[in-house]
């Protein structure tokens, strides 16, 4: 999955022309500009012309699959997890990026010389509305990279090496209110205004929800969805499959974030209209959903380009799980007759009714995410 950045670019200078007219407003009184840029898509551009090398692969693009599993196989996944708070997939945009260094020609030598930018979309709009005067991301963005430490903050040179990406290529990470230059729009201002704000479109949910304090959460629904709890001034990490990573960093405070995805919610509803046909318009999902009968225990999981959250992964499928009640893992308690327990996500299935939090320690003698995240944060 790809997206033209040069299209992007335009159509961003074209949505403030068409704010202006539609609003009314006289241009002049535009004071500042703030991005907010979806996750982990990945591009590449020329410093010097400010071009795209290639195309800008988006987030749920997995051509990174054969690269993470060679670093994987090499040994070098737990460390990626321990700097970066991510498990290693080409979700990231790390493996994104090593594929464009891989497979376009002249962009590796390029980038020996000094001569390639490259990162998250926010750092090329930000490139090109400036002029290229300020090669900058945020914190937000530079932890979803798969290449920022998140303990020491900054771009981590072992990771780097190992997907093969050189160092002058990464922007200069900023708080997330921080000066990004000035920009003209192209020339529809009179005169330049700042670009003062940086924030990646789910952790500004975070923060425009008001979820500024530690133990605050919130969950949000588009493509994919993201249910993410802030940790405040402290790296949470679990052994439970979510991911620990960057909030924002304002005026020099970072706050952590402890994260689950889905990767696909919306585009379920996008795919049962447009490929199946189930339905004519999105709007139907919802009386469908009411006349269900309470009895059928059919499940889909869209995995169309992996599982999300805690079951992380590409090799994951679609499936019903109703016929899978023996799934367990090597080691896990079993759960009595009728009950089955997705591999190490601590959710049961007793006689086809979910088992409520305050009795799935006893029916399964193990604790719940819910119990093992609070406990987590407490700490």
């Amino acid at each position: 999955m790809e997206h033209d950045p040069e299209e992007i670019y335009a159509n961003t200078i074209q949505a403030v022309k068409n704010l202006v007219e539609k609003s009314g407003i006289d241009k002049s009184q535009l004071a500042v500009l703030g991005i907010s840029n979806q996750r982990e898509t990945a591009v590449c551009w020329e410093k010097g012309s400010g071009r795209p090398v290639y195309n800008a692969i988006v987030w749920q693009c997995a051509r990174g699959a054969a690269i993470c599993a060679q670093i994987e196989a090499q040994g070098g996944a737990a460390m990626i997890r321990e700097h970066t708070g991510l498990q290693l997939s080409p979700y990231f945009t790390a493996a994104k990026l090593a594929w464009i260094f891989q497979n376009v020609d002249g962009v590796k030598e390029k980038a020996e010389a000094g001569e390639i930018a490259c990162g998250t979309m926010d750092s090329f709009l930000v490139y090109r509305l400036n002029g290229g005067r300020h090669f900058q991301t945020d914190y937000s963005n530079a932890s979803r990279t798969q290449l920022f430490n998140i303990r020491t903050l900054a771009w981590d040179q072992e990771i780097l090496d190992i997907f093969g990406i050189h160092p002058s290529c990464m922007a200069q990470v900023t708080d997330s209110n921080g000066y990004y230059g000035e920009t003209d729009f192209e020339g529809f201002l009179d005169h330049p205004i700042p670009i003062r704000g940086v924030l990646v479109d789910s952790h500004g949910a975070l923060f425009g929800q008001g979820c500024l304090q530690k133990g605050m959460v919130k969950a949000t629904y588009g493509t994919g969805s993201s249910i993410m709890m802030n940790t405040g001034e402290t790296a949470v990490f679990t052994d439970l499959g979510i991911v620990t990573s960057l909030a924002w960093s304002m005026d020099g405070k970072v706050n952590y974030v402890l994260e689950g995805n889905i990767n696909y919610t919306g585009a379920v509803i996008t795919w049962l209209k447009d490929e199946v046909g189930l339905i004519a318009s999105a709007a139907e999902s919802e009386r469908l959903a009411a006349a269900a009968k309470p009895g059928d225990q059919t499940y889909l999981v869209p995995a169309f380009s992996g599982l999300g959250g805690a079951l992380l992964g590409q090799r994951g499928q679609s499936r019903d799980l109703r016929h899978h009640q023996d799934d367990r893992q090597s080691g896990d308690r079993a759960c009595g007759a009728g009950e089955y327990r997705l591999p190490d996500y601590g959710y049961c299935q007793r006689n086809g009714e979910g088992i409520r939090d305050a009795d799935r320690r006893t029916a399964c003698g193990r604790r719940t995410h819910k119990e093992r995240i609070s406990d987590a944060v407490s700490e």
